[in-house]
């Protein structure tokens, strides 16, 4: 399991590293947004079977209604901190 979720970690910032390149080729731009979008469809199943296997199954529900409410904050946190660095510098390059 550690496995599997280490690749799904390590595969979106290989991507990410891709699309920081200054002028990518079109095909290759394509296949970095890929592996970053094959996280993000991969990102729940993860988060279900580690609560699933490492906690208890009689608090499956409250451990993941926690994960899952924590997940979406730090998505909100992300999202206006995103917005507000660029209204600042006028750039999402430090982003």
């Amino acid at each position: 399991m550690s496995r599997v979720a280490f690749a799904f970690a390590v595969l979106p910032a290989s991507g990410a590293a891709i699309l920081l390149q200054a002028d990518p080729l079109v095909f290759v731009a394509l296949g970095a947004t890929l592996i970053i979008g094959l996280q993000q469809g991969s990102e729940m199943d993860v988060m279900t079977f580690a609560i699933c296997r490492t906690f208890c199954l009689l608090r499956y529900a409250s451990i993941f209604r926690f994960v899952h409410i924590e997940g979406m904050i730090a998505n909100t946190f992300g999202a206006c901190s995103f917005g507000a660095r660029f209204d600042l510098i006028q750039s999402y390059d430090l982003a």
